[in-house]
Order: structure tokens, then sequence, then C-alpha cells
């Protein structure tokens, strides 16, 4: 039995650090969602700096080469507000996918990994009061197997006591009342030797399925849970990974069209 709060304290330690890791990807989440709401805050407020100053310009020559993407011929002629709005808003695109990650790894990862975490962590919660049940009935069929053990060495010496008056006794009517007495008590023995035999045999079965039968069975349950919290935390690492290289493509492909500008 022993062995069972060994394995039971491994798997809470296990659980309690992968719920660890959960609150870290959604602190990750927060980070990302916070880092993406205010680079799209700056990147707007430099847009509108940008379109102030355009506007202020005389002509329309570079606010519709802006608009329509073209470059002319010459390098050294091109105008930086249409490369610095395009990094603007490519900025401001960047900030937004800091902001669907957040999402994503909030709804798809965290609340399911911390949702099997939970229920891992419940189900584990449920297999140690179980046990801790078991413990305290076969203690308390050990304690009343041990009472009758006490009554029946009680009862034996009563008896004893009672043989040796009467062996030491020489009158008629004296070795009349211990030989009365003698039988009572022995009967009264023997009833207690029968209750202690039973009491016996019930403690030896309740340990025989609590050591092996029941532990057991608790011990298996608490593999599979440590199973299953290694398999569902895998699988949440992996997803979040794919997201995060899914949103991290298309940010490098959107910066490497921004800098065709």
């Amino acid at each position: 039995p022993n062995e069972f709060g060994v394995v039971n304290g491994h798997v809470e330690s296990q659980l309690k650090l992968y719920g660890a890791l959960a609150q870290l990807l959604a602190e990750k989440a927060s980070a990302e969602k916070d880092y993406g709401r205010k680079l799209m805050e700056l990147s707007r407020g430099f847009q509108s700096q940008l379109s102030s100053v355009n506007n202020s310009k005389d002509g329309t020559t570079n606010r519709d080469s802006a608009q329509s993407g073209q470059q002319t011929e010459d390098p050294e002629q091109i105008e930086l507000f249409p490369a610095a709005r395009k990094w603007a808003l490519y900025l401001e695109g960047e900030g937004n996918l800091h902001v669907k990650l957040s999402s994503a790894i909030s709804s798809q990862i965290v609340e399911e990994l911390q949702k099997a975490i939970g229920s891992l962590e419940d189900t584990r919660k449920k297999n140690l009061e179980f046990y801790h049940r078991m413990l305290t009935e076969r203690d308390t069929v050990y304690a009343v197997k041990d009472s009758m053990k006490a009554y029946f060495d009680t009862r034996s010496k009563i008896l004893a006591a009672t043989q040796r008056k009467l062996e030491r006794t020489t009158s008629e009517r004296e070795q009349k009342k211990f030989s009365k007495k003698a039988m009572k008590h022995k009967s009264k023995r023997n009833h207690a030797k029968n209750e202690y035999i039973l009491q016996v045999a019930k403690a030896n079965a309740i340990k025989q399925a609590t050591n092996h039968q029941f532990t057991p069975r608790l011990m298996d349950c608490m593999q599979v849970i440590d199973e299953q919290r290694v398999a569902v935390t895998k699988k949440m690492l992996l997803r979040f990974m794919e997201t995060q290289s899914s949103i991290y493509t298309k940010m490098v492909g959107n910066a490497q069209e921004t800098m065709r500008v």
C-alpha cells in the first residue's frame, strides 16, 4: 500500500507542473495580445501622421504614387512616403497576427489543456479518496480484530485463574462453586475465541483485497492518468508549435512582400 502513496505523489506533482505549463501558455497568449494591440495602435498612429504630412504637400503626384504602389525608374527619386506607409501597414498586420495567435493559444490550446489537466486531477483525487476510505475500513477491521484478541486473552486469564482455584480447593461445596464458574468462563472464552477467529479471517480477507486487488487497480489507474497527461500535453504543445509556426510564416511572407517596395 505504501507504493500507492509514492505513485500518487508523482502523478500529483506532474499534474501541478503541467498545470503550470498551461498557465505559462496563458500568460504567453496574454503577452501576445498586449503586444499585438500595442503594435497596431502605434502603427495606426504613425499612419495618421503620414496622412497629415501627405495632405499638406502640394500636388497629388506623390499621393497617387503611394496609392498605386508604383515606383519611378530611378531609385534615387523614390519618395519615402509609399514605403513608410507600406511598412506601417505591415506592422499593423503583424500586430493583428499576434492578436490572432493569442486568440488561438487561448481557445484552442490553453482551455483544452487546462480542462484535460483538471479532469485528470479530479480522477486522481477520486482514486485517492477511495484509497483512504479503503484503508479506513481496513484499519477498522484490524481494530476490531485486536479488540477481540484482547477480549479473548482476558477471558483466558479469568478461566485460568478460576481453574487454579478449583485445583486448590478441598471443599466439595467450593469445588462445585468453582467448577460452575470455570464452565461459565470457559464458555465465554470459547465464544471470544470463535469471534477472534472470525475477525482474523475478515482481517486477512480485507488485507488480501487491499494489497493484491484494489491497490494494484488504483495504481494502474494512476498510470493511465499519467499516460493521458503525457499524451494530451504532447498533443497541445504540437498544436501550439503548428499554430505559432503558421502565424510566423505569414509574418515572414508579409515582410518579404513589404521588402519588395
